[in-house]
């Protein structure tokens, strides 16, 4: 059940854990059991359906199904005092100081536990686990944006190319006045050769991630079809006298001109980069209590 991916396996290890504390609370909580079988329903589930990778639904169900057993679980155990400090740490990194429900928190007694404190815990903890979840909702817009924007490039390139191929002086891309049904295509090659070495050299640097949804390749496809993008739109600028003093006046300076405005749409897409790490820091899963004891 739990084999395959990384966030599968990380929660199978958390489920396994949180399972385990459910079955030493006195009484036992039905609510939160419910939480736990949607958790287990939805982790056993292979939707291969085009409709369930995109929208994300049971990656998701597992998360906030996990969380929402968690932060009751937690605030119902005899074991809660001990556990308040890691609770406390983990809520902080998500609910802001002057938040009135991290305030109750904070404010707890751990050798004075009542029960409106433990309602505070599973307030806090739950809202803080939930913002964690809401950032895997955020990183699939992300990773669906990068996909449809680059599906779409690639379409419009598709059809100026095929245009251009049959139409060879619209898009005047050979060596000199010469034209040919190919330029753009050849051109457009080399634009995707520059653009593959910088998109391979940025994603060496990405670092693995437990979050369900993985941005790295769409990301790279983005890269690439807008350096073929770059190589064109570059190689008819230079064409045009746009640049000066810089020429297209051979064959090696055409694939030169090339690959090198190929690789430039690495200075362009470099905002993308960091924002995508960044979403990835803000969704990583909220998985301390597997890691913890």
């Amino acid at each position: 059940m739990t084999t395959g991916s990384p966030w599968r396996a990380e929660a199978g290890a958390l489920l396994k854990r949180l399972t385990a504390r459910w079955n030493q609370l006195q009484p036992p909580d039905d609510l939160s059991q419910q939480f736990l079988a949607d958790a287990e329903a939805a982790l056993a589930e292979t939707d291969n359906s085009v409709r369930g990778w995109w929208n994300g639904r049971h990656k998701e169900t597992v998360w906030r199904s996990l969380h929402a057993a968690e932060a009751r679980i937690t605030s119902l155990g005899t074991d809660l005092g001990g556990r308040l400090p890691d609770v406390k740490a983990r809520t902080g990194q998500h609910l802001s100081s002057r938040d009135e429900r991290y305030k109750a928190l904070i404010g707890i007694d751990p050798a004075n536990l009542g029960l409106n404190d433990r309602t505070a815990v599973e307030t806090a903890l739950e809202a803080a686990l939930r913002l964690g979840d809401d950032g895997f909702s955020t990183l699939r817009g992300h990773r669906n944006r990068l996909l449809y924007t680059a599906t779409a490039l690639l379409v419009v390139l598709l059809v100026i190319g095929t245009a251009a191929t049959f139409k060879p002086t619209m898009l005047p891309l050979g060596i000199g006045q010469s034209t040919g049904g190919g330029d753009f295509w050849w051109v457009a090659l080399w634009g995707l050769f520059g653009a593959i070495f910088a998109a391979s050299v940025s994603g060496a640097k990405l670092k693995l991630s437990l979050a369900p949804y993985a941005f790295g390749v769409p990301l790279f496809g983005l890269k690439v079809v807008l350096g073929a993008a770059f190589a064109v739109v570059g190689v008819l600028a230079l064409k045009a006298g746009v640049v000066a003093g810089q020429k297209v006046e051979n064959q090696a300076a055409l694939i030169v001109a090339a690959i090198t405005l190929g690789y430039s749409q690495q200075l362009g897409t470099k905002i993308l980069d960091t924002y995508s790490k960044k979403l990835v820091a803000e969704a990583k899963p909220s998985t301390g209590d597997v890691k913890s004891g």
